[in-house]
């Protein structure tokens, strides 16, 4: 027969296991290596890591593939993968930007800066305001749009 107090203790032990052990959403485990939330859409399904020397591999699922507008235009495709660490993410595929007019290239790297966060996208670099990151964006589709990426891209 237990008494209420060792009930209580195995209820409360229990819990904080259920609660430490629960896994960050994607927003949190990219605030652990200082970036804003922002820096990843509302799209996102799934994601898996694998912690490597200074910091983590990943993969992002997303809904489907979608664009972003900061003051850079991005594409992100259904599936990111890249690696990060803190204050930098460099990208092994699946998202693009598009300067100004410019034609769409690969973002290599996203590093972050005191107020900004630069782009580096093949010989270009984009430095975007902080607080463009700071709200989660949601995904939109340039109107008529057949949710393509455009063939235009160039990669180096």
């Amino acid at each position: 027969m237990t008494t209420p107090g060792v009930s209580l203790f195995v209820l409360a032990l229990l819990a904080l296991t259920c609660t430490s052990s629960a896994r960050p959403t994607i927003y949190e485990f990219v605030s652990r290596f200082g970036f804003p939330p922002g820096i990843f859409p509302d799209y996102v399904t799934s994601y898996t890591t694998a912690p490597q020397v200074n910091g983590y591999t990943f993969e992002i699922k997303l809904r489907e593939p979608c664009y972003i507008m900061y003051d850079l235009y991005v594409h992100l495709d259904s599936k990111i993968t890249g690696y990060i660490t803190y204050g930098k993410i460099t990208i092994y595929k699946g998202l693009i930007g598009k300067p100004d007019n410019y034609i769409w290239f690969q973002v290599d790297e996203m590093k972050l800066n005191d107020d900004s966060i630069t782009y580096t996208l093949a010989f270009i670099k984009v430095d975007l305001d902080i607080e463009q990151f700071e709200w989660i964006p949601t995904c939109g589709f340039p109107i008529g749009a057949n949710h393509t990426r455009s063939s235009n891209l160039i990669e180096f």
